[in-house]
């Protein structure tokens, strides 16, 4: 895998495009200025809407914003949700930090939610249920850079719950990836050598994000915090007044922070 998404490889061109509304027939050129979210998964889809794997393609969420400027290099979220939930959580999510600032990116779970939940999904941290994840991202995101302008050197991962704790796997194993995370709850990795890649960490932004009313969490956050510190990230650790990764004040926040990494990536 190459460092960054940058040119489509010859597998990537191969495939299908994905398609820019979800059971209509709306032409590449024809953006609104409403945002617009595709969800794959919908019954009314088509094949070449689904994430692209070298098996069988997950479904996935994306969002586009208001006014889509095709000269605009956009900054790219992408979302990882809490146990339980699904791509669908871009519906909410990514209105919530801003209906303009970004592109978004959905990915769903790799393993069914605990107790069967008909929609849910949750995350395996197993090596192949990982290694399916760097795949399934790293092949969408090369896909979406056909369709839409993504700067490439802003692409910042948030994860909700146990998605926090998977995208902390996911960007201390391909920091070079990312330009920051939010990790808005979730588990770290300190029995997998965290910064086992500090080189490529270095500059990188982080926010980690603890229950304000827990004194085990703050202090969980604290200690990563200074650990990422170390390893040479520009580290913000808050406690919100709200534990609830979906709402409008802990993802206005987000808005907040990642405008303030991208100042300082000028």
């Amino acid at each position: 895998m190459t460092s960054r998404f940058s040119q489509p490889s010859g597998r990537d061109a191969a495939r299908p495009e994905i398609r820019l509304a979800v059971g209509g027939e709306q032409e590449a050129s024809g953006f609104s200025s409403a945002a617009e979210i595709i969800l794959s998964s919908d019954p009314h889809a088509q094949s070449d809407t689904q994430c692209a794997t070298s098996t069988q393609p997950s479904p996935c969420g994306i969002f586009v914003p208001e006014n889509y400027e095709p000269n605009y290099a956009y900054p790219l979220i992408v979302w990882l949700h809490e146990a339980g939930r699904s791509e669908r959580d871009i519906v909410e999510a990514l209105p919530m930090i801003s209906m303009r600032n970004y592109l978004g990116l959905a990915m769903r779970g790799t393993a069914p939610a605990n107790g069967g939940a008909a929609e849910g999904f949750s995350w395996s941290r197993g090596r192949a249920a990982g290694a399916q994840l760097e795949e399934e991202l790293h092949a969408n995101v090369r896909r979406l850079r056909r369709k839409f302008h993504i700067h490439t050197e802003r692409v910042f991962l948030v994860g909700a719950g146990e998605g926090g704790t998977m995208a902390w796997d996911l960007f201390l194993m391909r920091p070079q990836w990312f330009a920051g995370i939010a990790a808005l709850g979730g588990r770290f990795p300190w029995g997998r050598r965290p910064l086992r890649h500090f080189r490529a960490l270095s500059g990188k932004h982080a926010l980690v994000v603890a229950a304000a009313k827990d004194a085990d969490s703050r202090g969980q956050a604290e200690r990563v915090g200074r650990l990422l510190y170390s390893g040479g990230l520009e580290v913000a650790v808050r406690a919100p007044g709200s534990a609830r990764a979906l709402s409008r004040a802990m993802l206005r926040h987000v808005d907040r922070w990642i405008m303030g990494a991208i100042g300082g990536c000028m």
